[in-house]
């Protein structure tokens, strides 16, 4: 749990607030293979974090709901102390994945952990929810 976090208010009561445009990556994939927005049949564009939970359930999220609040990673999961076993940003183009990246200034994975994300990705996903245009499981390191 990070101090500042404390402080901004972003934990309450010791506990991470779960992010209310957090989505479960298995409940939002079109019969096309899109992955789509929280409550809408658009495909998700645009940079989004993500982390997966013990139990290998993959939950993306929006950075800030809105322009008053921080939502870090933690609260993709929420809870006192939330783990992962990999986190970090997705780039999505038209509902298809271009790049995945472990950038995750919180859970800091290093870029083994994107080995298990493409594991999880690859076998949740059909081949056509990645970009033609797909660039990689890219580390990050060293840059948070």
């Amino acid at each position: 749990m990070f101090a500042k976090d404390v402080k901004d208010g972003i934990v309450r009561n010791g506990v991470y607030p779960r992010n209310e445009l957090t989505f479960n990556l298995k409940d939002r994939i079109s019969s096309n293979g899109q992955v789509l927005e929280l409550n809408s049949a658009k495909g998700v564009h645009g940079e989004r974090m993500f982390a997966i939970d013990k139990n290998g359930n993959v939950f993306i999220g929006k950075r800030a709901p809105n322009s008053e609040t921080r939502m870090p990673h933690p609260t993709l999961i929420g809870g006192k102390d939330p783990e992962v076993l990999a986190a970090g940003m997705i780039q999505f183009s038209k509902g298809r994945i271009v790049a995945v990246n472990n950038a995750s200034g919180h859970f800091k994975p290093n870029a083994s952990t994107l080995n298990t994300a493409e594991d999880i990705l690859r076998n949740l996903l059909p081949s056509n929810s990645f970009s033609p245009k797909f660039k990689g499981f890219i580390p990050v390191e060293g840059s948070f």
